[in-house]
């Protein structure tokens, strides 16, 4: 079998205007992600968009992905890192051994939670000691994460994070990641 080249032509406007439209119905909610290779497009086309829709923060997969986010863009850095940023960025942490790795580096993180996408985070029984952590490392705790998997119903998803409500401080924002 010979290899089969396949092209993907976007058609500019309307992906441009299905973004924006999208935006506004999310407002000030919305945190768009650019990561990988910007899916296609290429991260530094992507921030531009960012930056014209104005949410002033973007989330990055990691931190070697934080050389082409423009300075005026807060950034998020949603893997765990043992290596601290190059510039100033919220780091995702989901254990205390993801905080023990950022010894001596003093910003700010974001405690991604555990949830039925099954991938890193704290459970319920470890977010104390996730917490102390940041606290005892001398970081600032910023917020909470729960990504929630976009297969199954919205009432499966509001049960899941109604589970995780009693568990966290209330003066902490939850960022909800579909």
């Amino acid at each position: 079998m010979t290899g089969v080249t396949v092209r993907l032509t976007v058609n500019r406007a309307a992906w441009r205007q299905h973004v924006q439209s999208t935006a506004t119905s999310y407002g000030a909610a919305l945190v768009p992600v650019v990561k990988g290779n910007g899916y296609g497009f290429g991260r530094p086309e992507l921030h531009e968009v960012v930056r014209e829709l104005a949410t002033g923060t973007v989330c990055v997969g990691s931190v070697h992905e934080l050389v082409d986010v423009p300075h005026d863009l807060d950034a998020v850095v949603l893997t765990p890192t043992l290596t601290p940023p190059s510039r100033p960025a919220v780091l995702t942490v989901g254990s205390e051994a993801h905080v023990q790795a950022l010894s001596g580096w003093h910003g700010a993180v974001m405690v991604k939670l555990a949830s039925s996408m099954r991938r890193y985070g704290a459970s319920p029984d470890e977010l104390g000691g996730v917490v102390r952590a940041v606290a005892d490392a001398g970081i600032t705790l910023s917020a909470f994460a729960l990504h929630l998997p976009l297969a199954g119903t919205d009432e499966q998803r509001i049960i899941e994070v109604e589970s995780w409500v009693g568990h966290l401080d209330p003066s902490v924002p939850l960022w909800l990641v579909c």
